[in-house]
């Protein structure tokens, strides 16, 4: 039997080995910080009855290639064209693995000022960190019986003129141990 990822959002299973969910966050308007989603990971392997774990589990983003490109390539470089950059034009997909004292952005994150979650580089994808983990055996190890949690927002950028659902959603690569 394979192994299946369950991805929970606020409580809700909206994916797993026979479910397909979409990740919805709040309509929001431009300048706007979106609402905070809470989103869990855990794997089948204790309702399959196994001791199955995840290495090696990153994070990145899937989904609509143009819709892709604005919130990797256009919404977290808005303000970059400001002399001097304006970093609050900026926007984009972000997440927290602290409980929300500090976010990454998807796309070019200035936080630790490196290109995150582009699904066409493996080397852009976000490693779960172990903080985010419980119980946890250390960074990108998702143990049978533990759960990642991790909080998501969209930040529109005040410029920003698409206004559509996007079709992006995150994806995780693992190996199974």
């Amino acid at each position: 039997m394979p192994l299946n990822l369950i991805w929970q959002l606020n409580g809700k299973t909206i994916r797993d080995g026979s479910t397909d969910g979409s990740l919805i966050h709040p309509i929001n308007f431009p300048g706007v910080t979106g609402d905070i989603q809470t989103v869990t990971l855990q794997t089948s392997a204790q309702t399959d009855q196994t001791f199955a774990s995840l290495t090696g589990l990153q994070l990145y983003l899937q989904g609509d290639p143009d819709q892709l490109n604005t919130i990797l390539n256009i919404w977290p470089a808005y303000g970059n064209a400001s002399n001097p950059p304006r970093t609050d034009l900026n926007g984009g997909l972000e997440i927290s693995f602290d409980g929300g004292a500090t976010f990454h952005r998807f796309g070019f994150c200035p936080l630790c000022q490196a290109r995150l979650g582009d699904p066409a580089d493996p080397s852009t994808w976000l490693t779960i960190p172990a903080m985010a983990i419980s119980p946890s055996d250390g960074d990108g190890v998702l143990g049978a019986f533990s759960t990642a949690s991790m909080l998501l927002r969209y930040r529109i950028p005040p410029q920003a003129d698409q206004f559509e659902i996007f079709n992006v959603r995150l994806e995780a690569a693992f190996d199974v141990i």
